[in-house]
């Protein structure tokens, strides 16, 4: 009883105790309605949406929760574009259905309501995602129309003529019937030497590689084999000149077998020095 009559007291004698006391329970009631707002406050969230990858006129189904029983303000955002209202087909808590316009562009995907904005999900507009253009074999295959040369021989230069080359030579390659016993062989230009002179899609200029002969020739580049084009060289005996001084490496072996020896004995190999030029 003492201590209400001594509360009492001081709420009457002093006036900063019943400003404090005011405070206090203000600052009670903001804290109690902060708390409840916090608690109910729930952010959408957009867990999945189906299809990713759609055209202007396609429907799209948002799954998730707490979208909101009605949309009222909330709306979804597309690409950073807002949709308008008559693209809503349906709204739940739970589930949202749209109708993509015409304007429909590529981006992130989101659920945005009075609490917030919901983590984003991706979409495609199908019309805007490359497709791959395989080539067709009858326009892209190398053909050879001509060849244009002076005296044609081993080491000069020819020029072919034709299309599908490619801009670039890459790892296309020209092969060149070879000398040879057996049934027609070919041997293939030197990327070293440098026997390609120059490259472009219609034309080429090639110098004609060593063990060459008369017969055909055909180009082979990553869009397929060229048709075959026969060429006539020259048989004067050729000349091809080498600017840098190369060098070869010469490797010998031999086997030695059914070898008795009584004793020690010596077994001498003698080879050939090659000449330097």
């Amino acid at each position: 009883m003492k201590t209400q009559n001594s509360f009492k007291y001081l709420i009457r004698k002093y006036a900063l105790f019943r400003m404090l006391l005011i405070l206090l329970f203000t600052s009670s009631i903001f804290l109690i309605f902060f708390i409840i707002s916090f608690q109910t406050k729930k952010n959408p969230q957009l867990m999945s949406m189906s299809p990713q990858i759609g055209s202007a006129g396609d429907y799209i189904t948002l799954k998730g929760q707490y979208f909101g029983d009605t949309q009222e303000d909330s709306y979804v955002e597309i690409g950073g574009n807002k949709l308008t209202q008559s693209s809503y087909a349906f709204w739940s808590d739970a589930s949202i259905r749209i109708l993509l316009p015409q304007n429909i562009q590529d981006g992130l995907v989101y659920v945005v309501t009075h609490d917030g904005r919901s983590e984003p999900k991706n979409f495609a507009n199908r019309q805007t995602i490359p497709v791959l253009v395989r080539s067709d074999p009858l326009i892209s295959t190398p053909v050879i129309f001509e060849i244009t040369s002076k005296n044609a021989a081993v080491g000069s230069v020819i020029s072919i003529i034709g299309k599908n080359f490619g801009s670039l030579r890459a790892e296309s390659q020209i092969f060149f019937t070879a000398q040879t016993e057996a049934a027609e062989e070919f041997i293939v230009c030197s990327d070293t030497n440098p026997d390609y002179e120059f490259w472009s899609d219609t034309e080429i200029r090639v110098r004609i590689p060593d063990g060459a002969v008369s017969g055909n020739i055909y180009i082979n580049t990553e869009n397929g084999t060229s048709n075959l084009f026969k060429i006539q060289l020259a048989s004067r005996n050729s000349n091809k000149v080498f600017l840098n001084k190369r060098t070869y490496l010469l490797s010998v072996s031999t086997d030695i077998t059914d070898i008795v020896s009584i004793g020690e004995g010596t077994i001498t190999l003698r080879i050939p020095k090659p000449p330097v030029s």
